[in-house]
């Protein structure tokens, strides 16, 4: 498999993917909010929307949001109302944040979750100081990522609730520093994820695509 950018071809089956993710509750697995076909269509055009592809087609995407997209979205401002245990506006200040805001793959393609995280966070970090993630707590546990973000220098800032589409969700906020995560590269078990992406042959490509396992 391998890591490549998203093209608008690529939506449908996002889209799959992302309806056959379980809602029901005592799932380990979670579910994503938003996105429509036209709000995917706009983050493949630009470029923040990676796949993992096989033979047999899209096995997972994920998408990220940059500081740009997310102060024009007022994504920022809905921290005001998250119960966090650091400062966010001195945290903030001077800095530029990108969201690791969806990644998912279909069970048969699991395995190589990994492969398409590292991808993911080369990308977010792409001129950026800070990236953040957010992992749901209620109604739909989203425990699949906690290894990972661990591994990769992440560290829970606090907790979001708010309202999507009717339903209560509260979400656990996770940040990560530049400085953290080259530093998490070096030493297990973020090593261990890397030989593993690079042994299955999960490798970005294309010239979009960020120079991750190189």
């Amino acid at each position: 498999m391998r890591v490549r950018a998203a093209t608008l071809a690529d939506v449908p089956a996002v889209l799959e993917i992302k309806a056959a993710l379980p809602l029901r509750a005592g799932s380990s697995g979670g579910f994503l909010l938003g996105s429509s076909l036209t709000e995917y269509a706009r983050l493949v055009a630009a470029g923040r929307v990676r796949v993992l592809d096989s033979p047999a087609g899209v096995q997972g995407f994920s998408v990220t949001l940059d500081d740009a997209w997310l102060r024009a979205a007022g994504v920022l401002d809905t921290l005001a109302g998250a119960r966090l245990d650091v400062d966010a506006g001195a945290l903030l200040s001077g800095q530029r944040l990108a969201l690791v805001d969806q990644l998912a793959v279909r069970p048969g393609a699991r395995a190589h979750a990994g492969g398409l995280a590292l991808a993911t966070l080369e990308l977010a970090l792409r001129g950026h100081d800070l990236i953040g993630a957010a992992t749901v707590l209620r109604p739909v546990p989203n425990r699949a990522m906690l290894p990972f973000l661990g591994a990769a220098g992440f560290v829970p800032v606090g907790t979001l609730a708010e309202t999507y589409q009717g339903v209560a969700i509260t979400s656990e906020l996770h940040l990560l520093t530049v400085g953290a995560y080259q530093a998490a590269r070096a030493r297990p078990p973020l090593s261990r994820y890397l030989a593993r992406a690079a042994g299955a042959g999960d490798v970005p490509s294309g010239p979009a695509a960020p120079a991750v396992l190189s």
